[in-house]
């Protein structure tokens, strides 16, 4: 989206991102893990006011366009959320995946674990964890 300050990042990204896993056969949880980074960073602003001026300009400001830090009442619906643990690790990953020169494995090291749950998904013993 463009503001004032220059773009702030895809409207809705989190969901393109969700969707787009989901077509290419990862499993319901990694797809819910994925779409859940917007909220984990409303859910971290409101709990972290350091977490809240470690992003950047452009995440501040796309923050209030996601609906800004989670209200009190938000806060503990999210954390009875049973994958909260887990979104809220993906953002931290997430948040790491901006920093300049951070030193990280190749992308094909990730291969074999990425074929081997497609793999998972595609097999009818774990058809019901598609749905």
């Amino acid at each position: 989206m463009m503001t004032e300050h220059g773009s702030v990042g895809r409207q809705g990204h989190e969901r393109l991102g969700a969707t787009y896993l989901a077509e290419l056969g990862f499993s319901q949880k990694v797809c819910e893990l994925v779409g859940a980074h917007v909220i984990a960073k409303r859910y971290l602003t409101a709990i972290d006011k350091s977490y809240y001026e470690s992003l950047s300009e452009a995440s501040k400001i796309s923050l209030r366009f996601q609906g800004g830090p989670f209200t009190s009442a938000e806060i503990e619906d999210f954390e009875r959320d049973g994958h909260f643990r887990d979104k809220v690790a993906l953002r931290g990953w997430d948040d790491q995946a901006k920093v300049v020169d951070l030193a990280v494995p190749e992308l094909d090291a990730y291969r074999s674990m990425v074929l081997r749950h497609l793999r998972l998904q595609s097999s009818p013993m774990f058809a019901q964890d598609r749905k």
